[in-house]
């Protein structure tokens, strides 16, 4: 047998993404995506490697990189290593680099020093992010430590030093320092921004801020690698931990077969917590427990916070959601708000768990590899459907404490000697737990759509009656849970009209709004959108245009396209949001819905219940009226 018979063709070279996350690319021809892009819904793009000989790197001096930077004209990236993809103009080679903590190549920026009055600039804008509050940070006690060195970084001890760098490169998300945007307009204050015109090019920020995001990131995983952070626990560390998970994840989608600062942060915190004498920050750890239980059901990733995490860090209380209905139903309390701030620990708690069974049964890496399974489809959608209640019962509570709000884009943050203003927290709190609210029912029920819709891609045609009815089951619950998606859609285009703040949205990762626009564009009957659809592409069209401003999404510009290319012929894209009623009871409930699925039925006559309650009797109206 000839020689070259025996030889292998040689394999395909692995794409962009999958080098980044370090997983196994299954590559395709040139012009075809991999598996794991169409799978996440990225742009697949393979760079050509060219071959050169090694150079030995010499040894930076961390000295050097500590006080401000410049971009470096001559590290632009040339046009051969560098491909642009093809679905926006926006999209910038660097947004689509290796993640910080992975990557080998020389950043494209180049840090030179930060300034002390830079520093403290980004400390004071560090708290206009949600960051800020978490449990574990105690930003004062930074701030001093830092005031005690003088403001230099090189000084500090090498956990602070990173702790100091995280908190840097995610302040300048959002900072307007010239530092930070180099040339061009500059607004004088985050509070100046509110007043910008709607027309602003939001992007162009995005874009020139990007260069020191990524040197002051890049920097801060540095850091922590010499600090050893992931192997030297204590609170800094964990605390780190978590903004270098988030400052990852700003790079794309996280890699759903490895958070290894996540893990790292979730393993801290539980270590941490079980030396406690009873619980700390009750109050801000289940939001933030179930921020990222929102977070992981969106990327499909898995939660990192077990249950017992989750008792351990903020109580082992358990909620029934009929007693905490009725409760929120007694309107001799409406006028009372700590009704509504008691009302968001067994919310959360209600969340978590309706997250990590979704996760369990439906959505987990191990559910999606085994057979549909009905029984837990049904009694999530019934879940569901009560929790879509508890939401509603929330906000129309908010809205009658608030019946006006007025978003601000950056909150007043907290400032070491400022005066109380004790109106202006309570409002905030109030938009956060309105948030809270639609926020918690819409992201499980649009992975539970995403996951259906999956399923019925790949369930293979009908060979006989069995597998015709259960495509039915499939088909009826698909359209049901359809429904739903689209109200929580319309909900979350009422959220985008009530925010916090705008790092709300660039700060968390639970809600991914180019796929709620997706799935409202879908719902067009006929190639005409509802009103309620329309005030809620509106509302996520100005949002999504203003999450340019702190970073590029390379999957927003194309939804921002989709949408005013949808307005466009209703003349709505500029018109304000429709007003919300109060006390409109916009949540439809199906009976059908609030029955848990008993096991012991019959699955076919559920399904033909199913049909009359949600289509009608057959034959219709003359059916309907000869019963």
């Amino acid at each position: 047998m000839p020689a070259d018979v025996l030889l292998k063709p040689r394999k395909l070279p692995a794409c962009d993404r999958c080098k980044s996350k370090r997983v196994l690319c299954h590559s395709q021809p040139p012009g075809i995506p991999c598996p794991r892009c169409v799978e996440n819904e990225a742009e697949c793009i393979t760079s050509p490697v060219v071959r050169r000989k090694p150079v030995r790197k010499p040894k930076e001096s961390s000295a050097g990189l500590e006080q401000d930077w410049s971009p470096s004209p001559d590290s632009a990236p040339s046009s051969s290593s560098q491909p642009t993809p093809s679905t926006s103009a926006d999209v910038l080679p660097s947004v689509l680099a290796p993640s910080p903590y992975t990557s080998s190549s020389p950043t494209q920026t180049t840090m030179t020093s930060i300034s002390g009055p830079l520093v403290v600039h980004l400390l004071e804008c560090f708290t206009r992010v949600p960051q800020h509050r978490h449990p574990l940070l105690s930003l004062p006690a930074l701030r001093q430590t830092l005031a005690q060195s003088n403001w230099r970084l090189d000084l500090l001890p090498p956990s602070t030093r990173a702790l100091a760098f995280a908190v840097l490169a995610t302040a300048a998300l959002v900072s307007p320092h010239p530092s930070i945007l180099g040339e061009g307009p500059v607004p004088t204050s985050l509070e100046e921004l509110g007043a910008w015109p709607a027309l602003t090019d939001w992007a162009s920020f995005g874009r020139r801020r990007q260069g020191a995001c990524r040197a002051l990131t890049e920097e801060a995983f540095r850091a922590a690698r010499e600090a050893d952070i992931t192997v030297n626990w204590s609170t800094e560390s964990a605390v780190t931990c978590y903004l270098l998970d988030f400052l990852d994840s700003r790079y794309g989608p996280p890699n759903r077969f490895g958070r290894p600062f996540g893990i790292s942060y979730a393993s801290q915190s539980r270590a941490l917590a079980a030396e406690w004498q009873g619980i700390r920050d009750q109050a801000r750890w289940f939001g933030w427990l179930t921020e990222e239980s929102l977070s992981s059901t969106y990327f499909g990733s898995q939660i990192i916070f077990s249950a017992e995490d989750h008792r351990l860090l903020y109580g082992a209380e358990t909620v029934s959601p009929e007693e905490f209905a009725s409760s929120l139903r007694n309107t001799s309390t409406f006028h009372d708000p700590n009704v509504a701030f008691s009302a968001t620990l067994p919310y959360s708690i209600i969340v978590n768990d309706a997250a990590r069974t979704l996760e369990e049964t439906i959505t987990g890496a191990h559910a999606r590899r085994q057979p549909f399974n009905e029984v837990a489809a049904l009694n999530f959608q019934a879940a569901l459907s009560r929790l879509e209640h508890l939401a509603t019962l929330i906000i129309q509570r908010i809205q009658f404490l608030q019946p006006t709000s007025t978003t601000t884009l950056f909150p007043e943050g907290d400032h070491e000697h400022a005066p109380p203003k004790r109106d202006v927290p309570v409002q905030y709190a109030l938009r956060s737990i309105s948030y809270l609210a639609r926020t918690g029912y819409s992201v499980l029920t649009l992975a539970f759509h995403r996951e259906l819709e999956r399923r019925a891609r790949e369930l293979p045609a009908p060979t006989d009656e069995f597998a015709a009815r259960s495509r039915e089951r499939m088909d009826l619950l698909r359209r049901q849970v359809r429904e739903v998606v689209i109200r929580a859609g319309h909900e979350v285009g009422k959220s985008m009209q009530q925010l916090p703040s705008l790092p709300h949205v660039t700060h968390f990762r639970g809600y991914r709004l180019h796929l709620w626009a997706q799935v409202l564009l879908d719902s067009a009957e006929g190639g005409s959108l509802s009103p309620e659809t329309v005030s809620a592409l509106e509302s996520i069209l100005q949002i999504l245009k203003l999450t340019l401003y702190t970073y590029i999404d390379p999957a927003v510009p194309p939804a921002i396209a989709q949408i005013e290319t949808a307005l466009l012929p209703l003349h709505r894209i500029d018109l304000p949001p429709l007003p919300l009623d109060p006390f409109a009871d916009y949540a439809y409930f199906d009976p059908l819905l609030t029955t848990t699925y008993n096991p012991t039925q019959d699955l076919n006559e559920w399904f033909t219940a199913a049909m009359v309650a949600f289509e009608g009797p057959p034959g219709g109206m003359e059916a309907s009226s000869a019963m």
